[in-house]
Formats: C-alpha cells, structure tokens, sequence
C-alpha cells in the first residue's frame, strides 16, 4: 500500500480531540468499550492487514487518519477507481468478533437491545416497498424477503406486517435471540460464511453493506439465496449524498468500504449483478445476471469524492462555520446533560440538532 497524500487537511480528520464535537461518546458504555477495543489492539488479539483496492490498485490518497469515535483508522480514497477503503484494517476474524461479541453496537450504539419493536418499526418497509414501485419492482404479498445483518428484525417485523414471508441474518447472536423470541426467523450467521438453496424472491441489506469486508464473497453468497430472477435491495448512506456534508460522518473501524452508486455498482457487476436503478443516497436495486465484469476503474468517481470533500473543507474555514461548530457540540452536550430531567427541553434541543445539519448542507 501506498499513500500518496494527504488530500484532506482539516485538524478534525487527523487529530482525535477535536472530532468530539461530531459524535461525543457521552456515555460511560461507549468509553469504556473504546478502550476495551484498543486494549485488544494493542495486546495483538486484533490483528490488522494490508490489503489491495478491490480494483486491484494499491495507490490511495488518505482522507482521515482517525473514525468517528476517535479510533486509529486510516480511510483512504484509491486513487484509480475512487473507492474509499480502510487500509490498514482489522483482519476478517476481527471483524466476525466485533460483530458476534455484540462490541460494534455497544461501541456505536450504546449497548441495549429493545425486547419490543417500535411502532414505527414499518417505515423502513413502508419506504423500500415506495422505492421498488418507483423502480417498477412490485413484490406480491407473501413474496419471500430474507435481510441480512437484520438486528434484532425491527425491518423484518414491518415486512411481515405488509404480508411478506419473512427471514434474517444476523451474526449478534443476542440480537437473533430477541428477534426470534417475538416470532421472527434470524439464523445466526455472516452472509460471508453462509450458503442459500434460491429460495428466496429478494434480499435486502439496509445499512449493511459498507460493513462487508469481503463484499465478492457476500455478493456470490447472497446469490446463493435469490431465486432465479430475484432481487437485491440495497440502501446505505453513500458518499455523494447531497446532505452528507461532513466527511467524519463515514470514517468506521466496522466501514471497510464507503461507496458511490458508481463505485457501488462497478464492484456489483463483477460479481454478475446488475444495476436496474438507483441513486446516489445509496438506494440501488440489482439483479443478477450471471455475467461477470471485470472492476474497470472509473477516475471519474476519484474526481467526484475529492471535489466534494476538498471544496467543503474550503468553504468550513470560514469563522461562520467555526461558530456554528462550537455551537453544535455546546448543544449536544446541553441536551445529553439535561435528558431525563427536562424532558421539554430535551426535545427542543434535538429539533435543533436535526435541523441544524439540514440547514448548513443548505448553506453548501
């Protein structure tokens, strides 16, 4: 591996104290797991790796040096294809750990796993079932949908509701457990080590994907479930979203790739699927069409990412943007302070935080 430079300059992508104002690890939970983490690291029972771009370059131009809970990480954009990458990173048996020992939800969560599903547990199902309409995909009621990495099946129980037959994979074993005691179908298990029998109509991944450290593995796995003719569902936050404006947003030691819908797309069909429509929030649905691509680079998704990333850390310098930085960490620290004791204003305080974001990505 070679980093070529530094594109990013910002203190806040390489120097951890000031990322706090981003995400602030608020609780006693999350701290203590960080340090368990890097305990582990430094110990050697995580081990890292090196490995090529899925293109097969070995040149990248670094982005950050640190994720968004402060942890070492070097995110590096390739310099051929304009795929983000962790590089160096945890091998793939550290990153089963994270996940079956329950760390990557207490590092990134918080911890709790709700034994009931929320009421508005159907709004992702009632949002994919808009999306495959505006994609011309119409799935018939009692169709079979099988999610992988489904928690504890939240999206899965707003499915069923609708009349799908219904599946999960989750590798938390504590997640499957409470999924399956409230009636649901989650087999524990990495969609990376698992083999399907074509049983199933269309797999989703919500939020799931950019967590897959061996993404051709996944991809040929996943096949293995579809039915000739099914579907795969994707949706994640991806790079180029217009309201994603600050890059500390993306960097996760659980994130091995961040995607464009372009980068996204490339590495798909070298795995014979192929794009049928999507967008760049990523919302993507693919089918499988057995013919294998070769990962062409595409400079064009270099271009885009740096363009964006560089051209906001530009217009961030400003004393405007400083200001409204600081204002935004004294917020959060002001309504974790006062949860539980003023409820109003609590919720005062996260309108403002939800709308802040909203109007700033305006602004840029």
């Amino acid at each position: 591996m070679k980093i070529n430079k530094f594109l990013l300059q910002s203190d806040k992508c390489h120097i951890p104290a000031l990322n706090e104002w981003f995400d602030p690890l608020f609780d006693d939970l999350r701290k203590r797991k960080r340090l368990e983490f890097l305990k582990l690291v430094a110990e050697g029972s995580l081990q890292y790796e090196t490995v090529p771009c899925l293109c097969g370059s070995v040149f990248f131009d670094n982005l950050t040096t640190v994720d968004r809970h402060n942890i070492p990480q070097f995110t590096n954009l390739c310099v051929h294809c304009g795929l983000v990458v962790n590089m160096p990173r945890i091998d793939h048996a550290a990153y089963t750990w994270l996940y079956s020992s329950g760390m990557y939800r207490d590092l990134y969560s918080g911890g709790e796993l709700s034994v009931t599903y929320p009421a508005d547990s159907g709004g992702v199902a009632d949002e994919m079932i808009a999306n495959l309409a505006a994609y011309d995909c119409h799935l018939k009621s009692g169709s079979r949908v099988l999610e992988i990495g489904c928690n504890t099946g939240y999206n899965l129980h707003g499915l069923r509701r609708q009349g799908f037959n219904v599946a999960g994979i989750e590798p938390d074993g504590n997640a499957c457990a409470v999924g399956n005691a409230l009636g649901l179908n989650i087999q524990v298990g990495k969609i990376e080590d698992l083999k399907g029998n074509g049983d199933f109509d269309m797999v989703i991944m919500i939020e799931c994907f950019e967590h897959m450290d061996l993404p051709y593995k996944a991809l040929d796995n996943i096949n293995s479930f579809l039915k000739p003719g099914g579907f795969l569902y994707i949706q994640h936050i991806g790079l180029l979203r217009p309201m994603w404006q600050d890059i500390m947003r993306f960097p996760q030691i659980a994130h091995p790739y961040n995607y464009t819908l372009g980068t996204f797309a490339i590495v798909c069909r070298a795995a014979g699927f192929e794009l049928v429509q999507g967008d760049e929030r990523i919302v993507a649905l693919f089918e499988y069409t057995g013919e294998f691509g070769s990962p062409i680079p595409d400079s064009r998704q270099y271009d885009l990412i740096a363009d964006k990333f560089v051209g906001i850390e530009l217009r961030n310098k400003s004393a405007i943007y400083r200001t409204y930085q600081r204002f935004y960490l004294w917020l959060l620290q002001t309504q974790h302070q006062l949860r539980r004791r003023f409820s109003i204003i609590d919720t005062l305080a996260g309108w403002m935080l939800r709308a802040l974001p909203a109007l700033k990505s305006r602004r840029l």
